[in-house]
């Protein structure tokens, strides 16, 4: 653990003082220097990303970040995920990964400034494409940067600053802007093989690249094809992933309880051990209990618990570093001059599709059975009671658990350019793309987990769980009952079989995007043309995401008998929830920009765009954003810039559309009330604080299912102002500090917050944040007749426009060359600092700071940097890439009892303000060679040192792999080393 210091901010503005003193100083000198007469070269214009009047310098009014294809090379990325995930601005924590596991364990997203993963506009060729069709996180959908393919770049231009006023919605954050291959005339194949090696056998990746092309005298075509095959690679692979026994760096670790006994009255009472040792209960060695399975299971002890059957292949063994995964792409482009005036048509045509598996090591059930035929072990004077707990692995089972998913993404372009008089382009396009997602998973299927495993439902437990017979009961003769210990720990058979179904979803997403665009010089001033640029769009975008047909059902309401069961929560799954949604949305816009050269060194840039959406999916209906800059060259190598912009982002489509569910635990105090009434035939002496918590299974639905106006957009602004200054013709610095806001947030109802507001409708007081009439319509309860207490029947939340987001950073980035006897040098290097990060989630809630605080922070690392040093030399080239990630506060901290607390030293971070884990610096290392003009080999080692991410001592045994897999995804691996040979003919 380290411990940051406090002046941190202050000291980044003393650098960018002294910078800009620098900055002026040498401008004063090179301007006595500089030849009035002297005029740029005549240049060809292009169009950068973050405008669409085209101009000679990359460097404008806003702040860009360009990788091309040797920069990928060079820093030893084999994927555009790779490339982004070390930009220095990408900083905000993902919530998905092979690690996690989640909802979509095989998306791959960008967090620009930490302002979540949906308010970065991606666009291929200046287009917008249809987003990964499954809700991330259950909450939005994304795009995911693994269907793009490598061998199809040309370039990304990443803008580092909100852009709405020319490209709309989502433009919060940044822009990436990736841009495809044309006008390649010759053929260049490419193969590539990797691994890691730190591994206990070779785990191989494959990758093929083709790219082909040609020019003629009236057009051209280029085509581009990938395909790639990547390994599984897991925990188990690792010596200290290995064997989460052993191998948790803070102590004694303990094997996943794969078979358990609990006795719930011991549990309750705090008596030692609580776990049912099964050498007891068969009469056997605990070793000989836990073979009866032939599942590979060992006896195993808990500290403070007791003995069980464990597996010593799940938990950290069964962590996924990297989802096995087999993908294909092809890219097209054509481009066709009609006619004698320029004109020309054109267009992209671009295929995906990919095969992968997350590995998924067990599927469970965890119930309490209540045996009426047995008294319980304490002498309490009631029955048996004890929850029974499996984690049926493959061996159990008998089948392939993984989870796999099969992604396809197409997008076709059909457009026609060409010019306008002299100085006029212009340029119509139709994008119409399509990706398709379908997964599919083992689990249990509710109705046949009751008739073979569970038995009669016997009622409800003190702790608000469901009481089973599991077997127990005479006669019942269940196949798999876990009532029963011969079925718990025997080999599993038939019913267990027979309650194992494939949970799955089928998804897509469509958009169609029709654009016209057109820019050139109005009209000539003193220093220069008036420029201009006009752009007008038309989107439908549709969604539809098909759960198989028992997510969409009910759980059971009779057990195994006919009985009635009341109370089962989630869908015809066992314990499982899902997603479901169906909607479109229809969006025009129009826009231009102006940009006036009021003197030879100044040039206001002026934008504004107007957005208008339909009613059915938001409330925002249609809104203008403008944008104001200035560019400044009081020489030309050196560019003062600044700006303002507004931003917006509208309602993302699965927040309109999608409906999932959650189970969660939450205290219903007018349950709790009526009870206490009910007891004692008053209300009098009642207090909250005595309640209990209880389940939840709480429904996320759209706010239109209650008959209120769908979510309004989150809208917010950002300001910039910094310099580019070419000091020499090797030498060159950028500084911009970039100020952030976004406001009306969408984010997530609290449960317990409307819980808390249900209970002050009931009591005639008025809630904190929802109308009585809307509580009304969310907490559905139903009464019962016997006692006359109430019970949550169905319990809606909604997305809701809520927090606020503010942020400022400082981007710094330096390119040096030097040209020696000895070869050329290069150095490039960015670096970010995050000076403050703040969230309100109310207008009268207290500040939270997410950039330190380790209650409400959000683990962004402070600061970050990338640079990278290369060398050629004749054939041989070299580049050694550094990336640093800065601290970020521990993973577990809370004020609870035991929270933020270290398990070496014992030291209550919170109390000390020492809550900083260590910074994270890993190299990667390439080196090529050219055999031939056409031939070359090249070597990338990623994290050439083999450096482990930082391990938390906050992190409990169960935390596996002990490091934040939300900020280090995938870092588990270590050192990969690949071997790439490319042949140009």
């Amino acid at each position: 653990m380290t411990r940051r210091g406090t002046n941190e901010s202050k000291n980044i503005w003393q650098i960018l003082t002294l910078a800009l003193a620098l900055v002026f100083s040498g401008a004063t000198l090179a301007q006595e220097a500089a030849e009035e007469g002297d005029e740029a070269a005549d240049l060809d214009k292009i169009a950068v990303t973050g405008s669409r009047i085209k101009r000679t310098d990359l460097e404008g009014p806003a702040p860009i970040i360009i990788i091309d294809q040797q920069q990928m090379a060079e820093r030893g990325y084999t994927t555009v995920y790779e490339a982004l995930s070390d930009l220095t601005i990408n900083n905000g924590f993902k919530f998905e990964g092979a690690e996690a596991a989640l909802f979509t364990p095989d998306v791959q997203t960008i967090n620009l400034r930490g302002f979540g993963v949906g308010n970065t506009l991606t666009l291929i060729n200046g287009r917008r494409l249809a987003n990964y069709p499954a809700a991330y996180q259950a909450s939005n959908t994304v795009f995911s940067y693994g269907a793009i393919p490598v061998a199809a770049i040309e370039r990304i231009e990443i803008l580092a600053t909100g852009a709405s006023a020319i490209y709309g919605s989502d433009a919060v954050a940044g822009v990436i802007n990736i841009i495809l291959r044309q006008d390649i005339d010759e053929t260049t194949v490419n193969a590539l093989w990797g691994t890691p090696t730190e591994t206990h056998s070779t785990r191989g990746d494959l990758r093929f690249q083709l790219v082909n092309g040609k020019t003629f005298d009236r057009g051209s075509y280029t085509l581009t094809a990938e395909y790639s095959n990547r390994s599984s690679i897991t925990g188990a692979d690792y010596d200290q992933y290995d064997n989460e026994q052993d191998d948790y760096p803070y102590g004694q670790g303990v094997y996943n309880r794969t078979i358990l006994l609990l006795d719930q009255f011991k549990s309750a009472f705090g008596i030692f051990p609580r776990y049912r040792d099964p050498a007891e209960i068969f009469g056997t060695s605990g070793q000989a209990a836990c073979d009866q399975s032939d599942a590979g299971l060992v006896y195993a002890f808990r500290p403070g618990a007791g003995y069980f059957c464990g597996d010593p292949n799940q938990g950290s063994a069964s962590i996924n570093f990297q989802n096995e995964k087999e993908s294909f792409s092809i890219y097209f482009n054509g481009k066709l001059e009609i006619g004698d005036g320029g004109t020309e048509v054109f267009t992209d045509l671009m295929y995906y599709n990919s095969n992968s598996k997350s590995a998924n090591g067990f599927i469970f059930i965890s119930e309490d059975v209540l045996d009426l035929t047995a008294d319980d072990t304490i002498d309490f004077g009631f029955n048996d009671w004890y929850l029974t707990q499996i984690l049926y692995n493959e061996d159990m089972v008998g089948m392939d658990l993984d989870e796999k998913f099969d992604d396809q993404a197409y997008t076709a372009v059909l457009g026609i350019r060409g010019v306008f008089g002299e100085t006029t382009d212009w340029e119509l396009s139709a994008n119409y793309s399509s990706a398709k997602y379908d997964s599919a998973r083992p689990w249990l299927k509710w109705r046949e987990t009751i008739d073979n495993m569970l038995g009669a439902w016997l009622g409800t437990s003190f702790f608000g769980d469901d009481w089973w017979s599991g077997g127990s009961l005479p006669g019942e003769n269940l196949s798999n009952g876990i009532g029963i210990p011969a079925n718990v720990y025997g080999p599993t058979n038939a019913g267990l079989q027979e309650a194992v179904g494939i949970q799955s979803y089928s998804n897509k997403t469509t958009d169609l995007f029709i654009q016209y665009t057109m820019s050139g010089d109005l009209w000539e001033m003193p220093a220069g043309p008036i420029s201009y640029a006009f752009v007008a769009e038309y989107e439908d975008e549709t969604l539809k995401f098909f759960p198989d047909a028992l997510t969409l059902q009910s759980p059971p309401t009779t057990d195994a008998y006919g009985d009635p069961i009341s109370g089962l929560t989630g869908s015809g799954w066992y314990r499982l929830t899902g997603y479901t949604g169906d909607g479109d949305r229809q969006r025009w816009s129009v826009g231009g920009e102006l940009r006036f050269p009021l003197l030879d060194t100044l040039t206001l840039n002026v934008a504004g765009r107007y957005d208008d959406y339909d009613g059915q999916s938001t409330s925002f209906g249609g809104d203008f954003t403008p944008s104001f800059s200035m560019e400044y060259r009081p020489i030309r190598s050196l560019l003062l810039r600044g700006g303002y912009t507004s931003s917006f982002a509208a309602p993302d489509m699965a927040q309109v559309y999608v409906q999932t569910g959650v189970f969660t635990a939450g205290f219903d105090y007018v349950q709790c009330q009526e009870q206490y009434e009910f007891v004692n035939g008053t209300t009098d002496g009642f207090d909250t604080a005595d309640c209990d918590s209880g389940s939840i299974f709480a429904q996320l639905v759209g706010a239109q299912t209650f008959g209120e106006p769908p979510l309004d957009a989150e809208t917010g602004n950002s300001w910039w102002l910094g310099f580019s200054w070419d000091i020499t013709d090797d030498l060159s610095l950028t500084v911009d500090y970039t100020n952030m806001t976004l406001d009306q947030r969408v984010n997530q109802q609290s449960i317990q917050g409307l819980l808390n507001d249900d209970y002050s409708c009931y009591i005639g007081e008025a809630p904190t944040n929802t109308p009585c009439d809307v509580v009304d319509k969310q907490v559905i309860r139903g009464l019962d007749p016997l006692s006359g207490v109430s019970f949550i029947e169905n319990f809606y939340f909604t997305s809701i426009n809520q927090f606020e987001d503010k942020g400022e950073y400082i981007d710094v980035g330096l390119t040096y060359n030097l040209v020696t006897e000895f070869g050329i040098f290069n150095f490039q290097g960015d670096y970010n600092n995050v000076l403050s990060h703040t969230r309100k989630l109310t207008p009268e809630s207290a500040t939270q700071n997410l950039k330190s605080d380790p209650i409400t922070g959000g683990w962004d690392p402070r600061s970050s940097f990338a640079g990278t040093i290369s060398w050629s030399y004749r054939d041989f080239s070299a580049a050694l890439t550094g990336i640093y990630r800065g601290s970020t506060t521990v993973f577990n901290c809370t004020t609870a009892n035991g929270g933020c607390v270290g398990n070496v030293t014992g030291e209550n971070y919170y109390e000390t303000e020492n809550w900083w884990v260590d910074s994270y610096t890993t190299f990667n290392l390439t080196a090529t060679y050219n055999w031939t003009d056409q031939f070359l080999s090249r070597l990338r080692i990623v994290n050439l040192f083999d450096e482990s991410p930082p391990w938390d001592d906050t992190m409990q045994f169960f935390d596996e792999p002990w490091y934040n897999i939300f900020v280090y995804p995938g870092s588990g691996i270590g050192r990969y080393a690949a071997l790439e040979l490319e042949y140009t003919f």
